[in-house]
């Protein structure tokens, strides 16, 4: 990726506790753990229209390598620049928590964010259906003390786990105050923006 963005003389420092940092002439880039980066290169034109901003973003991320193959966007303005966010499914779900973002600004361009590579590997899961699910839900909310008068919307995605660097099946819901992420399998909590 380094290479491919910043070129072949891209100078290589590790910066301790798994990070790592590439810089040269045309950028630098920082590599975490849990397939996190955040790259800044020098400013391209900022594009027009959303339709423009996917096209240069995908363009970028092709060049990469990182570009993703089925994916959920969201376009946006920041200030005097652009961005898209890049959410990619898998076998048809969202995963949740790996978005990849291409901002383009007057002086710059980033790419921020959690890039997938690979092809998902199936493993065998046993997942609860909604029914279990919203039933835990319910003593989840109580014991975590979550204010939640209504659900919204319930459908399935996959969580990002960083550590293990696995996509668990998971159970969005989403409520008039929140959304929660259920573990499919056990029902616990994975996450409460």
């Amino acid at each position: 990726i380094a290479k491919a963005l910043l070129g072949d003389g891209a100078q290589y420092s590790d910066q301790g506790g798994g990070k790592t940092m590439y810089e040269s002439p045309q950028g630098q880039a920082v590599f975490r753990r849990g397939r996190r980066l955040d790259v800044t290169l020098p400013a391209q034109d900022v594009p027009a229209s959303s339709a423009d901003t996917e096209q240069a973003a995908l363009t970028l991320l092709r060049k990469a390598g990182i570009a993703p193959g089925k994916y959920a966007a969201v376009f946006g303005k920041l200030g005097d620049g652009v961005f898209i966010r890049f959410y990619p499914k898998i076998r048809g779900f969202e995963v949740e928590n790996a978005a990849l973002e291409v901002q383009f600004w007057p002086d710059r361009t980033v790419v921020t964010g959690c890039y997938l590579t690979g092809r998902p590997q199936s493993v065998s899961f046993r997942t609860q259906g909604f029914v279990s699910l919203l039933a835990g839900f319910s003593t989840l909310t109580r014991q975590y003390s979550l204010d939640v008068k209504e659900i919204t919307r319930v459908s399935y995605v996959y969580y990002y786990d960083e550590g293990r660097a696995e996509l668990i099946p998971a159970c969005r819901i989403e409520t008039d105050s929140r959304t929660l992420l259920l573990d499919a399998g056990d029902g616990s909590l994975l996450l409460t923006p």
